[in-house]
């Protein structure tokens, strides 16, 4: 089973089962994500036999509704958005991991890792300026243009060369209350923001709401999934070249409009 398989099917459930559930949902959120990190490695890469399954790994986007707090954490360069006013404000709620970021590269290199590109005569080109750093800068060891993830054993089990501090599994948590005036979240993968700003994901969501008019909630899952649609669609229109994919999460400044 590949990585994003793997945490689709058991992420909540270590969530859920973790003893600081529900009383400190942050340390809960941590807690799963780092056994199922270390779980699905040990499923990856059979120590004793020296056998390597399974090279897939994976970002994460959730949201986690614990009484009237929205929980959300993201490990990797998936985002997270949140429309509120009636679209009139769109915020992010995620930080994308990647190397071109100062911080994300300073701490590469501070554990041991390199920065580089390839160039396009396939020559590679080492980095070391964290100040100015191209969108498609990758780490070694490993290769990812990601600095978080799950899975990825290749880039972190020393038995295949990796190094466990560089591609780490530590998520960015961000919590806030319900209410009614946030309309709905946006969980998307890379891919999405790689032709799309923020606003304008947004703004292919609200055409289809508005273009349905004031009165969704008898409505509300088939206007998601319309929306949803139209958000990858416009996407792969404007030729994103990565995974594309996303999730709506309905909240009540629409079910109340």
């Amino acid at each position: 089973m590949a990585c994003a398989e793997f945490l689709r099917d058991n992420l909540h459930k270590y969530i859920i089962r973790d003893s600081h559930f529900p009383s400190d949902p942050r340390k809960a959120i941590r807690n799963g994500i780092e056994q199922a990190d270390k779980d699905f490695l040990s499923q990856a890469y059979d120590k004793e036999q020296q056998m390597l399954h399974d090279i897939s790994g994976s970002t994460l986007s959730m949201c986690l509704l614990v009484d009237n707090i929205v929980y959300t954490a993201n490990v990797g360069d998936s985002r997270t958005l949140l429309s509120c006013n009636q679209g009139q404000e769109v915020h992010q709620l995620s930080q994308d991991h990647i190397p071109s970021k100062q911080l994300e590269a300073t701490r590469i290199l501070v554990e041991g890792g390199e920065l580089y590109q390839l160039k396009r005569n396939g020559d590679v080109q080492m980095l070391s300026n964290t100040e100015s750093l191209p969108r498609q800068t990758k780490v070694y060891p490993g290769g990812l243009t990601i600095t978080r993830s799950l899975g990825d054993a290749q880039s972190k089990l020393k038995e295949l060369g990796g190094n466990p501090f560089l591609i780490i599994n530590e998520p960015q948590i961000f919590a806030f209350e319900l209410r009614e005036t946030h309309d709905f979240l946006v969980i998307a993968s890379n891919g999405v923001f790689e032709s799309l700003t923020n606003k304008d994901v947004s703004a292919c969501a609200w055409k289809v709401l508005n273009h349905e008019g004031p009165d969704i909630s008898s409505n509300v899952h088939k206007l998601a999934g319309l929306c949803t649609e139209s958000i990858l669609k416009n996407s792969m229109l404007r030729n994103s070249q990565g995974n594309v994919s996303a999730i709506i999460i309905v909240l009540p400044g629409i079910l109340n409009r």
